[in-house]
């Protein structure tokens, strides 16, 4: 939710009623959500122009208003599937400024941004919301239960960070293929094609799930929230290299994309299961 979506005050109020809604029914808390562009704007309540916030933010997480779990215990609803939140540079701004809304986090987070790294700045915002966050940029970052995982290679040769002990500490990060930046220049809609290409492999890997096709013999997923989104990224950046490297295409739009996007998907399909065959 969120490309093309406008920023009224209608709009944005619709689409907090309706993340509302699928954030606090328990129907919906196996459904994993995408947020972009407009929809970023929606949860953070930002004005544009003042730069000011003029409402409080949405935690995506756990349900605020009462729901309970569906055993029927007083628990408060937790989500089983994650809201992701797909923000460039200017709309990971957004989420910060409306963060610091939350009394609990204000002086942690104003701390973080003064001195800390990108890294924790991403794992610090996705604490705040409750969300996985993916900042887009030459080399997309994805912020989802205490790591950050570096899309350089996905899946099964990303770099992660993890900070559940508190620190940070980093996985060796592979050396990246010359695909994994896409172009040198990104095309315009390039974050739209990105977003829809989470949503689309966030719905297969539920489907699959669901029919206990990516389950181990624990009945634990083999196919994390965050493999799926790296593996988003790279179909995506590898679709931007390939129309890159056509002579006439040293621009392009989002649309000049959707040509190469099913061979960088088989391509990206093939590349994974022979690493899973080593």
């Amino acid at each position: 939710m969120g490309p093309g979506m406008g920023v009224s005050h209608a709009s944005m109020l619709l689409c907090r009623r309706i993340v509302t809604h699928l954030r606090d029914d328990p129907a919906f808390a196996h459904i994993p959500v995408v947020l972009d562009a407009c929809a970023i704007k929606a949860i953070s309540m930002i004005d544009e122009a003042s730069g000011s916030a003029n409402g409080s933010p949405l935690i995506l997480g756990v349900a605020l208003n009462g729901s309970r779990s569906s055993d029927g215990s007083n628990e408060p609803l937790v989500r089983a599937a994650p809201f992701v939140l797909t923000p460039n540079a200017n709309e990971l701004k957004f989420l910060y400024r409306s963060a610091l809304n939350i009394e609990a986090l204000q002086d942690e987070l104003v701390a973080s941004f003064a001195m800390a790294s990108v890294s924790e700045q991403l794992l610090l915002i996705s604490r705040a919301y409750s969300a996985a966050i993916v900042l887009k940029g030459p080399v997309d970052l994805v912020a989802h239960d205490n790591f950050l995982f570096s899309c350089t290679a996905p899946p099964h040769s990303s770099a992660a960070v993890s900070s559940s002990d508190g620190e940070l500490s980093r996985t060796p990060s592979p050396v990246a293929p010359p695909w994994s930046r896409g172009a040198p220049r990104r095309a315009a809609g390039q974050g739209d094609v990105f977003c829809g290409a989470v949503c689309a492999l966030l719905a297969f890997r539920h489907i699959a799930i669901h029919r206990s096709h990516l389950k181990d013999s624990d009945g634990d997923s083999v196919f994390s929230v965050a493999d799926t989104i790296a593996a988003a990224s790279a179909i995506v950046k590898r679709a931007a290299f390939l129309v890159f490297r056509e002579p006439g295409f040293s621009t392009f739009l989002a649309s000049d994309l959707l040509g190469k996007i099913a061979l960088s998907r088989e391509t990206f399909a093939s590349e994974l299961c022979e690493g899973a065959d080593e």
